[in-house]
């Protein structure tokens, strides 16, 4: 009955088990047929390639559009920063896409039609005749849309009476009577947005240190990512856990992952991250480490 926070929950591992595969893959390459730690190799990539894998179709069943998005975003990340050769294809790719989507190359047969019904609509979520999309009769195809858009609507209004410092951390509920569209009388508890319902609680100001603390964390993490052995275990763990915030920033257009303990759960990536070195991971390093001995 919340297939938002199961495919949030989802989003957020998704791109670590991507990367840890990605990097698997490539010890396997690297090391030598015979050798003993080409076999370890091959291990993770068959337990983290079936995770990525079981994942991946979990996040597909949930029917979650912003999950999607997320979803797309975050393993884009990592695929392409961990990969030049994807990196370039990926560019390439984008460009064909781009230009195939403007001169009508791309056959709406080409996408299963259950797919292509669920993201029809995904359009009006960038603001695309939002007035309209609102208006119009409610169905059980188009509901989640326009409840979505009625809300983001409610915190706007909010924001625009409280510019500065929002209605107040945690009062978007309480506030809400008064700023609704007609037919939406229930709060939700949030704007279905994290962005516009930390402007309707908290304005400029709040939105502006969201924003900040966010922008030193990927500032700190990336700092981690540029320390580690670019072909380490930590590099592929410190470069998923970014996949991971690239997830949460577009799925949190969306709806409010900071919900069912979701933010425990960045929190415990983010400090895997910076974790003393144990001799798990010095395995790692070791397996990571080819043509050094001997």
């Amino acid at each position: 009955s919340q297939p938002n926070p199961y495919a949030g929950y989802l989003g957020l591992t998704l791109p670590v088990a991507v990367s840890l595969s990605i990097w698997a893959w490539q010890r396997t390459t690297v090391l030598g047929r015979y050798e003993p730690r080409r076999l370890e190799a091959l291990r993770w990539l068959i337990l983290t390639a079936g995770a990525a894998g079981l994942i991946g179709l979990g996040m597909l069943a949930s029917w979650s559009r912003g999950g999607w998005l997320g979803a797309l975003a975050g393993v884009g990340f990592v695929v392409i920063f961990r990969s030049r050769r994807a990196l370039v294809l990926g560019v390439i790719g984008g460009l064909f896409l781009v230009m195939a989507v403007a001169i009508g190359g791309v056959s709406p047969a080409l996408i299963p039609d259950a797919i292509a019904q669920r993201v029809a609509d995904v359009p009006a979520y960038f603001g695309v005749g939002i007035e309209v999309v609102v208006s119009q009769p409610v169905t059980d195809e188009n509901f989640s849309v326009i409840e979505r858009l009625a809300h983001w609507i409610a915190a706007l209004r909010m924001w625009e009476s409280h510019p500065w410092v929002g209605v107040g951390p945690g009062n978007y509920a309480v506030v809400y009577p008064d700023v609704r569209l007609p037919r939406w009388e229930d709060a939700l508890g949030h704007a279905h947005n994290v962005y516009l319902n930390i402007l309707a609680e908290s304005g400029l100001v709040g939105l502006a240190a969201y924003v900040m603390f966010w922008t030193l964390t990927v500032v700190w993490l990336w700092r981690l990512i540029r320390a580690a052995p670019g072909d380490s275990w930590e590099a592929a763990l410190r470069i998923g856990v970014m996949g991971v915030l690239v997830h949460l920033t577009v799925h949190n257009f969306f709806d409010n992952l900071y919900v069912q303990g979701m933010y425990l759960h960045v929190a415990l990536w983010l400090a895997a991250c910076d974790s003393p070195r144990s001799t798990v991971i010095q395995r790692d390093k070791l397996l990571c480490t080819s043509g050094v001995e001997g």
